[in-house]
């Protein structure tokens, strides 16, 4: 189950701004359960501090696919480790950043994720690589380090 330790939370929903945005810190274990219990408590905290729909559906996005990718990249086996994730305010939107101990990434950073050509057949589409298309095009920012033997990847999402 994800660890979330969230600011003091009003009881009823307000505007946000960089000054009202809240500061998580989730703890959540390399699987996928762990992946979808962990937004599923982030988004409920983004929506108690005031966050629309639309930005928490936009949040869950951009985490989705990072956070699978550790799980299913980063870790040789499933459910090896810990994810943790700090989400804190920004001037323009919310900060995150991912870390884990898994595998570095190729190349030693992130793949460009490039869209796939509308005119392939859908039998013929590659596995993968959509996820970092999303992840460049809705998040700002984004970059990625190695430090001894931590991936971490952080990214700003324009929301609030």
């Amino acid at each position: 189950m994800a660890e979330v330790q969230t600011a003091p939370r009003r009881p009823e929903p307000r505007e946000t701004s960089a000054a009202h945005a809240p500061s998580l810190r989730v703890i959540l274990p390399s699987t996928p359960m762990g992946v979808r219990n962990g937004l599923c408590e982030i988004n409920a905290a983004l929506l108690d501090a005031g966050y629309t729909t639309e930005e928490c559906g936009t949040v869950e996005i951009v985490l989705a696919e990072v956070l699978n990718n550790v799980v299913e990249h980063a870790y040789a086996v499933p459910g090896d480790d810990l994810i943790a994730l700090r989400i804190g305010p920004a001037q323009a939107g919310l900060t995150f950043l991912v870390e884990d101990r898994g595998r570095e990434m190729p190349e030693g950073g992130p793949p460009l994720g490039q869209v796939a050509d509308a005119s392939t057949d859908l039998l013929n589409l590659p596995e993968g690589g959509f996820g970092w298309f999303i992840i460049r095009e809705v998040a700002h920012d984004v970059e990625y380090r190695r430090e001894e033997g931590c991936n971490k990847l952080s990214f700003r999402i324009a929301v609030g």
